[in-house]
């Protein structure tokens, strides 16, 4: 049997949140549970909602600037079990952003442009084999 695997998609971007969503859902190994937050605003109170096991956390919300600098800290410091896994649009992203994401635990940091959805899928797969790990601990 299939384990379900909780995603929260937060993005500003609508194509971007139903390509991934599209991928995840349409996948035959995995059985992925998908929701999203497109606001910066809503991203903390979907977790504790919908309790996924990974975030996709957009690395800059256009509209209010906010990103992981914001919101990442947050996310791990309320919720330490789920899983980070930047993604951004912004090609060829600086190494300081980059630092600084795994600096606050983030899981993997992936382009969103051409993105393979093998790549995604298999980040997503990894993350939840370490949250199911650190979820045996506790």
């Amino acid at each position: 049997m299939k384990q379900r695997i909780r995603v929260l998609i937060a993005d500003d971007e609508s194509p971007v949140i139903n390509t991934f969503r599209n991928i995840l859902v349409l996948d035959r190994e995995h059985e992925f549970v998908v929701e999203y937050e497109s606001s910066p605003d809503k991203v903390l109170a979907g977790i504790e909602q919908f309790q996924p096991h990974v975030v996709l956390l957009d690395n800059q919300f256009a509209d209010k600037m906010v990103g992981i600098d914001d919101l990442l800290p947050r996310i791990v410091g309320q919720f330490p079990a789920v899983k980070v896994i930047i993604v951004t649009g912004h090609r060829g992203a600086d190494t300081d952003q980059i630092m600084r994401a795994i600096g606050w635990n983030a899981d993997a940091f992936l382009d969103k442009a051409g993105l393979d959805p093998e790549l995604l899928k298999t980040k997503i797969v990894k993350a939840f084999a370490a949250y199911q790990q650190e979820a045996k601990k506790i």
